[in-house]
């Protein structure tokens, strides 16, 4: 998912953040250096939804927006 903060546009903003079945994940900041290889990885995956991806990096809402299921 894509999880939007109201923090910007001087601090972090957006994050990337991947969760497996058991609950446990990571966040990826969207300014981390791998953010733009994981979003590549990530649209090549079936169903990805571009575009929920593009209404949550063009929106301030505090929001999370689901962007892929396995």
């Amino acid at each position: 998912m894509v999880r939007v903060i109201p923090d910007g546009p001087w601090n972090e903003d957006v994050f990337f953040m991947l969760v497996g079945n058991d609950g446990k994940g990571t966040a990826v900041p969207s300014g981390d250096p791998a953010a733009d290889a994981l979003i590549e990885r990530l649209q090549t995956l079936p169903g990805f939804d571009n575009e929920k991806f593009i209404e949550a990096m063009t929106t301030d809402a505090d929001q999370a927006y689901v962007v892929w299921q396995s």
